[in-house]
């Protein structure tokens, strides 16, 4: 039998690879996908290209998602092959991290059914403030408010965590959020804001925030997102960023483009019974794209050596440790 894969199956894996990263996508969805997935070595081929190449050019398809996967392919028959042209990006990146979210998905599916009372899935918590906003915390993060009679100030603590904020409108009384040395100041808006090991992502989805730091402030808009490295001299990078993406974590995914793997480790240790410790700054520094659900860490932790040049060890008081491969 060949393993040949045609347009009709390319399209079929399409069609695939945009469910799954609807908020909408069901468990049912996923057994129905994993069922099509296992049936045949060419769906389990075609779905790969398809995820590797909504990593490599997906950005610029726009909000069509529903787009003929033909006509995709037509524009990009007419690219250069990058097997053949020297100095070119090869897809193998993409392509791993979609094999990380493969994984990640069965993991969820099997997962799913493993939830004990003793060990509850993370939900989202929701505090109203006295001032009429709200904040929606995410698994192992504390927020604390610090109220006056002209600041509303919260405090995010600990090394990571991540909340979104729906700010009730009150100009005599300023709402900032503090993390570290960032401070992110509205009026009346919506935002979220992921702290993970050395990074600080404000993404907002209603509104304007003003974000301060060290190396100067920045007003960002709804529909866009800044990144800041909290060490070291980085310039804080103003990026595109949709609401569903950014509020994907409370309907239990992660998700990511372009994110330094210790942030996205110390997103997961969150969420995982296991806990991973950097020992090698090489290895944290690694890019991922691709999507983790929340419950699922252990099989994408089980994945990283499979895809990554990097290997796990237990420590001793317990957790991993994670390093380049020797």
């Amino acid at each position: 039998m060949t393993n040949r894969v045609d347009v009709a199956e390319l399209e079929a894996a399409w069609l695939w690879v945009v469910k799954l990263r609807d908020e909408r996508a069901t468990q049912e969805d996923v057994a129905q996908w994993l069922l099509w997935y296992q049936a045949d070595e060419r769906h389990r081929l075609a779905f790969e290209e398809m995820q590797s190449f909504w990593h490599e050019s997906g950005r610029l398809i726009g909000d069509d998602e529903s787009a003929s996967v033909a006509a995709l392919l037509a524009g990009r028959e007419s690219m250069p092959d990058e097997r053949t042209q020297p100095g070119r990006r090869r897809w193998w990146p993409a392509l791993a991290a979609s094999l990380l979210v493969v994984t990640a998905t069965i993991g969820w599916l099997v997962s799913a059914h493993r939830v004990t009372p003793d060990q509850p899935m993370a939900e989202v918590r929701q505090t109203s403030l006295p001032d009429g906003s709200t904040v929606d915390l995410a698994a192992r993060s504390t927020v604390t408010s610090r109220y006056s009679e002209d600041m509303r100030l919260l405090v995010m603590e600990g090394a990571s965590g991540e909340a979104y904020f729906s700010v009730a409108h009150n100009p005599q009384r300023p709402f900032v959020v503090q993390v570290g040395t960032m401070h992110v100041r509205a009026l009346g808006t919506a935002f979220n804001v992921r702290h993970a090991d050395d990074r600080v992502v404000v993404s907002v989805t209603k509104g304007i925030v003003e974000v301060s730091t060290p190396s100067g402030s920045a007003k960002v808009a709804a529909g866009n997102r800044i990144a800041w490295e909290v060490s070291g001299d980085s310039v804080p990078s103003i990026t595109p960023a949709t609401a569903a993406s950014t509020l994907a974590w409370q309907q239990g995914r992660l998700e990511y483009h372009n994110e330094p793997l210790a942030a996205v480790i110390a997103d997961v240790n969150r969420y995982s019974q296991q806990p991973i410790v950097i020992d090698d700054a090489a290895a944290g520094e690694i890019l991922f794209s691709g999507t983790v659900f929340t419950q699922a860490t252990e099989a994408w932790i089980d994945s990283l050596p499979q895809v990554f040049p990097v290997q796990l060890e237990p420590r001793l008081l317990g957790g991993l440790s994670l390093k380049t491969r020797q």
